[in-house]
């Protein structure tokens, strides 16, 4: 999935449960949008996968 995947999928999950709800139906208390958590043990990795990919100069 790349960066811009993501961001698409995160807002597409945002508006689909806010429609649910607006129709009646059940929403999830927590909708996981795929996220990272990027901290000191894992940011050269992240660097490096984004890198990989193009999406870091």
């Amino acid at each position: 999935m790349d960066i811009a995947q993501l961001g698409y999928d995160m807002g597409y999950k945002a508006v689909e449960a806010a429609v649910n709800r607006l129709e009646g139906k059940e929403v999830a208390s927590f909708i996981d949008s795929g996220a990272k958590v990027i901290d000191s043990s894992n940011a050269e990795e992240y660097i490096a996968d984004m890198k990989s990919k193009g999406l870091w100069e």
